[in-house]
């Protein structure tokens, strides 16, 4: 071990004065040698990724990382962009792919179907044919009805802490929508409704895990019942943590385990600091890896998943909990439709409300609390895996392909 780290320490050592000695020549003939900027994420494109000799072009314009990389478990995004440039390659297309925010790519070839996830179908229009079919992928609400949202959480927040946080989840305007022949959404009709006009164009499709769906057979409902778990990436007050902590702050006999990255929520943190002190039933796990073992510990533990959220395009978070048998108590714009016996609402979704329905839920039989746990974990294991999301999209495209 000893000779092993005086080896790399040597190599190391060896290198930097290579750099040096490098640097020192190209400054001498007068150049300077700098790190060579890392490549943009918008400034890639991948084309014919299948290396195909088909006779139509499909151009996806959504995110690359999962083409050049490998397909990661953080977002659902990740394999669901995959699995619709898979479905192309089975259907016949050659693929290229593009970031969603790429706003200097210009088609060279026709396409004879194009896939915009976020802002880029007015942009590559005039560059398309009348044949071309476009397709606006829509991952979250309409973004005028989730930037008014977010604007008056964050103001609301203003007026009663006195801090101003500049809303961190804001989508850039977009009219791909507008420009779109097919829309293809998320969550229910409480999504599809923020379209407005342009909802007659929406399809449906469901959202997939990223978590291995599996329940706990041996759980214990007499300690799980008073548990539960808030999980989120960032943008708290649009998530409705505000709402979260307030709750429990009225009810100490009940445990809230917080997932989600606090530092990207800095100022909210601190402002809720004294707050989060004075509550010892509130507990900051921080970001969550949903295939690790603090994840499945904490799921173990608990028994339901607690969803405030004031917009979403899905509610992925809450369907990875539900993955693991964890009962969901969510608002209605968390844009699940939750079967019989699986799940409760909240209706004004504000923290008195959401303590008197822990209240009532969390004194509820072992018995029933077990049912709705299975019924929970089977939701998700039917409908929400990455095979279904595939089966769904792939009928969806042969529909629209076809007409």
């Amino acid at each position: 071990m000893i000779i092993k780290k005086i080896q790399h320490k040597i190599r190391t050592v060896a290198t930097d004065l290579e750099v040096s000695i490098l640097k020192q020549r190209a400054h001498h003939h007068g150049y300077d040698l700098k790190p060579k900027e890392p490549v943009k994420e918008s400034d890639i494109v991948i084309e014919n990724f299948f290396k195909t000799n088909f006779s139509k072009n499909a151009l996806i314009s959504y995110i690359v990382y999962p083409f050049i990389d490998r397909v990661k478990n953080y977002h659902s995004n990740n394999q669901e962009c995959f699995v619709i440039a898979e479905i192309l390659h089975e259907l016949e297309f050659n693929v290229d792919v593009i970031h969603w925010d790429n706003i200097a790519y210009v088609p060279n070839k026709d396409y004879s179907l194009v896939i915009d996830n976020h802002n880029n179908l007015e942009r590559l229009l005039p560059y398309l044919t009348k044949n071309t079919t476009k397709i606006f992928h829509a991952t979250n609400a309409n973004w005028l009805y989730q930037n008014w949202v977010e604007f008056g959480r964050y103001y609301d927040f203003f007026l009663q802490k006195g801090i101003s946080i500049a809303p961190p989840r804001i989508m850039t305007p977009g009219n791909s929508a507008q420009y779109s022949d097919f829309i293809t959404i998320f969550g229910n009709e409480f999504t599809k409704s923020t379209y407005g006009a342009h909802s007659k164009k929406a399809y449906q499709l469901p959202m997939s895990v990223t978590t291995s769906p599996e329940i706990n057979s041996e759980k214990d409902f007499s300690s799980a019942r008073t548990k539960f778990v808030w999980l989120n990436s960032h943008g708290a007050l649009l998530k409705g943590l505000d709402v979260v902590i307030e709750a429990f702050t009225m009810l100490p006999h009940l445990e809230l385990y917080i997932l989600g990255d606090l530092e990207r929520d800095a100022t909210f943190r601190d402002t809720m600091s004294t707050q989060l002190s004075q509550a010892s039933n509130i507990k900051i796990a921080g970001w969550v890896d949903v295939e690790g073992d603090v994840f499945k510990k904490i799921t173990s533990e608990c028994a339901w998943v607690l969803s405030t959220s004031f917009s979403e395009g899905g509610g992925g978070s809450t369907l990875n909990c539900m993955a693991k048998g964890l009962i969901p108590v969510i608002s209605r714009t968390v844009s699940l439709t939750l079967p019989e016996n699986t799940g409760f609402y909240l209706e004004n979704n504000n923290a008195g409300e959401l303590a008197d329905l822990l209240c009532m839920i969390s004194s509820l039989d072992e018995c029933q609390l077990k049912k709705m746990s299975f019924n929970s974990y089977e939701f998700v294991s039917t409908n929400h895996t990455v095979g279904n999301f595939k089966t769904k999209y792939k009928e969806f495209l042969m529909e629209v392909v076809a007409a």
